[in-house]
């Protein structure tokens, strides 16, 4: 494996050789001696980076044409894939199992336009309430539709008997006036859980899926 080891750093200084950088400025036929010598030495930098360049693609051709050493790779690929299928398996349980343990509800009266509007979060123990401002676009693909959602951080809230959701919701209302009417549904778990590595994503598929059974009924 030696002789097809490739070397890609190369520097155009050690080609120059002393004598050339001594050459004195002010002579002609130094500085032509001292600007062919770097010329050259570019030269041997592009010439040794195109053998380096062809000696890579035959070790590539050579790594195809090698029918033992690709199935090796073949059954490292099979190997990789079964190892990960049930890490897979287990992250989609754990996924429905937390899912199962939130609550999602519209706070008041559902408009007929629900792509934007606003979502209440709560988990854990705490009394924050966090409010996310949300977009859902629709992507379209030949015959095949997807819903993507995108949420922003606007404010919290302190939940207490004045702040319910329904007063949060008419502060928002009153702060954030882009949507007079807007649509707007609260989370809740009780699970402690990372917020935005976990309780997020699968508030965001849940938002998704509660619009789209809204629409559809």
């Amino acid at each position: 494996m030696d002789g097809n080891k490739l070397d890609f750093e190369y520097s155009v200084a050690p080609y120059i050789v002393p004598e050339m950088l001594n050459a004195d400025a002010n002579n002609d036929s130094g500085i032509q001696t001292l600007q062919a010598g770097i010329y050259s030495s570019i030269n041997d930098v592009i010439r040794t980076n195109e053998e380096s360049a062809q000696k890579l693609e035959l070790l590539y051709e050579k790594m195809l044409a090698d029918d033992e050493l690709m199935l090796e790779l073949e059954q490292i690929t099979q190997y990789a894939i079964d190892e990960m299928k049930p890490i897979i398996t287990n992250g989609t349980g754990m996924y429905e199992f937390f899912e199962k343990q939130m609550l999602i509800e519209p706070v008041g009266i559902i408009p007929l336009y629900k792509n934007e509007g606003y979502i209440l979060i709560r988990y854990d123990q705490f009394a924050e309430i966090r409010a996310y401002a949300y977009t859902i676009t629709l992507f379209e693909h030949h015959s095949s539709k997807y819903r993507g959602i995108r949420i922003q951080y606007i404010d919290s809230w302190q939940k207490n008997i004045v702040n319910t959701y329904e007063n949060i919701k008419r502060d928002i209302v009153r702060l954030f006036r882009t949507l007079p009417n807007p649509a707007v549904f609260r989370v809740e778990s009780s699970l402690s859980i990372p917020l935005d590595e976990t309780l997020l994503p699968i508030a965001k598929r849940m938002l998704v899926k509660i619009v789209n059974e809204n629409k559809a009924a």
